[in-house]
């Protein structure tokens, strides 16, 4: 191959692979369905699939829909104080 033909090859394979357009079939679906299920979530007003990754990742609440509305993504999982031996009432 001329060096000029090879050039024009990988720049096709860069833009094909940019574009998604080798991947398979079965991963297509799987990323239609899971935009499908993302956006019902959201309307809704639940966590969608990267919120819950999210929210694993940073040990606090995250909703796209509550940054949509314009308040803060992440919130504080609220945790009551512990609670000590000698204030739990007594057992009769």
């Amino acid at each position: 191959m001329t060096r000029l033909l090879k050039v024009k090859v990988y720049i096709i394979l860069l833009t094909c692979v940019s574009g998604c357009t080798f991947l398979p079939l079965p991963l297509t679906y799987m990323s239609s369905a899971k935009s499908g299920i993302d956006a019902v979530q959201m309307l809704r007003g639940e966590q969608t699939i990267n919120d819950h990754i999210i929210s694993r990742l940073t040990g606090k609440i995250c909703k796209t829909s509550d940054w949509i509305a314009g308040q803060d993504f992440c919130k504080e999982i609220y945790k009551p104080a512990p609670v000590t031996v000698e204030e739990l009432p007594p057992l009769d």
